[in-house]
């Protein structure tokens, strides 16, 4: 990592890598049911957005897409 705030990065990783194993699967198991919620709330969304017009279809309908690629995005730069 070429970034200013690299050496920030490694102490938090370095501290998460110490740290006991309660937390790191209490965050692992947060971290991924936040991603269950987003997915419920899209298609709580998308189904709301079918009563309205086009273009609140068409975001709830782009907004899974977008929240996908930024996912696949940040996972690569990890």
């Amino acid at each position: 990592m070429d970034f200013v705030d690299s050496g920030l990065c490694r102490d938090i990783a370095d501290h998460a890598h110490h740290a006991p194993a309660w937390p790191r699967h209490t965050a692992e198991i947060g971290t991924e049911a936040g991603l269950l919620v987003f997915v419920t709330l899209f298609a709580l969304g998308r189904w709301r957005a079918r009563r309205f017009d086009v273009r609140a279809f068409a975001i709830a309908v782009l907004a899974p897409l977008a929240t996908a690629v930024a996912y696949v995005c940040s996972e690569a730069l990890k």
